[in-house]
């Protein structure tokens, strides 16, 4: 399920509180991972590392 961007209100406690360019960057990072590798599991692991 890819997110609408750095406001949708879905994003986890710990993205939530990033600035909104960090929101931004993880919801960017987080939606091409998944739509590449269609796995939640890595787009998580992904973006968080990109934060």
């Amino acid at each position: 399920m890819p997110f609408s961007g750095p406001g949708d209100p879905s994003l986890p406690t710990h993205v939530k509180r990033l600035s909104a360019k960090r929101r931004r960057q993880w919801v960017a990072v987080w939606n091409s991972t998944f739509d590449r590798e269609g796995d939640e599991g890595r787009a998580f692991a992904a973006a968080n590392s990109a934060v």
